[in-house]
């Protein structure tokens, strides 16, 4: 039976991770989860037994994320993503072939592997995250900018809660990289969910690229969450793991997105 969940609470996304044997791609699905007021829902599926075989998170102004087990009720997961249209939905190969989608793109699921040393130093940001995310945006294939203002300001907003609640709550961490003169340069994040973090954000200006910036925020998070937690990943375009593997992550798995057409 698939069900909404109405009111996930802050620890929700620990409790369900526990009903799972653990992988980056069921971190991935729940990962939203940790800022439940980011989210546009979440549905919980569970067997005759009330025992949990699939999840689905949609972050707002996200994709659809799925994680399921091999006993999961697919039939049902169709019938209800159906009523979605036509949703870009990111789960493991084998969630998308069992949901008889076919992959239109992936991108690259990395773990590291190996600690490596900061080449620069990288700061914690505790506030001030405007000019973190002016660079994060300006680094993205359509930034806001082509947007009217009112709504480039309502994205900002949006990403400042959810960027302030979760450093606010610990779950989030951010690193900057400055130049001499104190211009940043290059900035990542990690979220934390129980024994796994996921990078993401990491974005560096493109006029001091190739000099260690982006690196460093990166290499820096690796190092303080080591202490905290046994599993470091994040997801990339394929182009971009060569830069990943300076910093000792290497590919474990793609993770695939395709549409459910009705």
């Amino acid at each position: 039976m698939l069900k909404l969940s109405e009111n996930p609470a802050q620890d929700t996304a620990a409790e369900l991770l526990s009903c799972f044997s653990a992988d980056f791609y069921t971190v991935y699905a729940l990962l939203p989860l940790l800022d439940r007021h980011s989210l546009d829902g979440v549905w919980i599926q569970t067997d005759e037994k009330d025992r949990t075989t699939a999840i689905l998170t949609k972050p707002r102004r996200g994709y659809l994320r799925i994680a399921a087990k091999e006993n999961a009720d697919f039939e049902e997961l169709c019938a209800f993503l159906n009523s979605f249209g036509n949703c870009l939905l990111q789960a493991s190969h084998a969630i998308l072939k069992a949901l008889g989608i076919l992959p239109q793109t992936k991108c690259s699921l990395m773990a590291l592997e190996t600690e490596t040393e900061p080449t620069r130093t990288a700061a914690y940001v505790y506030d001030g995250f405007r000019p973190l995310y002016d660079l994060v945006v300006r680094t993205l294939p359509t930034p806001p900018d082509t947007f009217p203002v009112s709504v480039q300001e309502n994205l900002y907003n949006e990403w400042l809660s959810r960027t302030a609640r979760g450093v606010f709550n610990g779950f989030t961490r951010v690193t900057a990289a400055y130049t001499d003169e104190h211009i940043l340069a290059a900035t990542a994040f990690a979220d934390v969910l129980g024994d796994f973090a996921y990078l993401r954000e990491v974005a560096c200006a493109p006029e001091y690229r190739r000099q260690g910036y982006a690196s460093s925020c990166v290499r820096t998070l690796c190092r303080d969450l080591r202490g905290s937690v046994a599993h470091i990943f994040l997801s990339c375009a394929p182009n971009n793991e060569l830069f990943y593997q300076k910093s000792g992550f290497q590919k474990c798995a793609d993770l695939e997105m395709g549409f459910l057409t009705r």
